[in-house]
């Protein structure tokens, strides 16, 4: 994902929890670690038969937090970069059947 009010920028996360078929954690940090950091979590629900519920979540925690709510809107942009991916996962899903 690249936030449309960002270049963009490379991370390396780390996988903080992995559970085939059911949920990807992983947390990642801009320059350092407790500066600002991302946990983002992919969780697969199965509802009924073929049917999967998709839920993405992301929490932002670090000392920067209170600055950049204030001065940037980096929830605006996640949220419509989660839209953005999600479209894109749900025509890619449903070509497989």
């Amino acid at each position: 994902m690249k936030p449309e009010w960002e270049k963009g920028v490379t991370i390396h996360p780390r996988i903080i929890r992995l559970e085939p078929k059911k949920e990807l954690t992983w947390k990642g940090n801009f320059f350092f670690p407790g500066l600002l950091d991302g946990e983002r979590s992919f969780i697969l629900e199965e509802i009924s038969g073929h049917r999967v519920r998709f839920i993405q979540k992301e929490k932002f925690s670090g000392i920067a937090i209170p600055f950049i709510s204030v001065s940037w809107s980096i929830e605006k942009g996640t949220v419509r970069s989660f839209g953005d991916m999600n479209s894109a996962l749900k025509k890619r899903a449903e070509k497989v059947k």
